[in-house]
């Protein structure tokens, strides 16, 4: 799977699905600065397998979700995230994104004033500062020591690098769970084949490896689904039509063309 990197021209980001998926690594992070510092458009584009209707409305709702969710807790300023769904292709598209993030200052708490010398110094020390550079505030009505860091923001490619990897790591689904097949993001061939993506059906000598019965590829498929629906990754009644479509698929001929 390719890790989503942004690019310096343009915040538009393409990620791959499989349907057999690994943990991603962090993404490492992106030193560059964008040009200008003008708000720009985030475009992120996840392509998948064929999606039945019940899971493309499940993974689009967790995608708005995350997304949300993830930018909300860095410091860079944003406009609405809005996520569209078809059943090879997830679009986030998020407005007004700051080209960096706003510059904060940090208040790290140390113990009560007037609290002995030892823990005074041994405070200071652990925040690399001298002893007199300490300053007082209230934490809940109590004064105590405390230090101010100021720490610049990060520019947008660095923060968005670190916010999609997460975001894109964290999209679960029975087809990726409980795999039957590999999905290719492209194919090979000319005009459209190229993008339409091809399925890899896993042999049966592999299917009866991982589920040696019917009913061992259908009780996987009701646990992962109870979990994500626990997890609130998916609704309970796109997890019910997730639960029959396995219970009526026969994994023993599902190999075969």
């Amino acid at each position: 799977m390719r890790r989503p990197q942004p690019s310096l021209n343009a915040w538009s980001v393409e990620a791959r699905t499989p349907s057999t998926v690994y943990p991603l690594p962090p993404a490492a992070a992106f030193e560059g600065t964008p040009s200008g510092e003008q708000p720009r458009m985030l475009v992120l584009e996840i392509g998948t397998e064929e999606l039945p209707p019940g899971e493309a409305r499940a993974t689009r709702t967790h995608l708005q979700r995350e997304l949300t969710e993830r930018l909300g807790a860095t410091r860079l300023a944003h406009g609405d995230v809005r996520v569209h769904a078809t059943p090879r292709r997830l679009i986030a598209v998020v407005a007004d994104v700051a080209a960096r993030e706003q510059d904060h200052v940090r208040t790290v708490k140390g113990p009560r004033a007037g609290a002995p010398e030892s823990a005074v110094a041994g405070f200071a020390r652990s925040q690399g500062v001298a002893v007199e550079s300490l300053s007082t505030a209230d934490v809940n009505g109590v004064p105590h020591l405390v230090v101010h860091r100021h720490e610049a923001g990060r520019a947008a490619p660095a923060v968005l690098a670190e916010v999609l990897a997460k975001v894109v790591g964290g999209l679960r689904s029975p087809y990726l769970d409980v795999p039957t097949s590999t999905w290719f993001g492209s194919s090979t061939g000319a005009s459209f084949c190229g993008i339409a993506g091809h399925e890899d059906r896993f042999d049966q000598a592999t299917l009866d490896r991982l589920y040696p019965t019917r009913g061992a590829y259908v009780s996987a498929v009701v646990k992962d689904v109870l979990g994500l629906v626990a997890q609130r990754y998916i609704t309970a009644r796109d997890g019910l039509e997730l639960i029959r479509e396995a219970a009526h698929t026969d994994i023993r001929t599902f190999g075969e063309d």
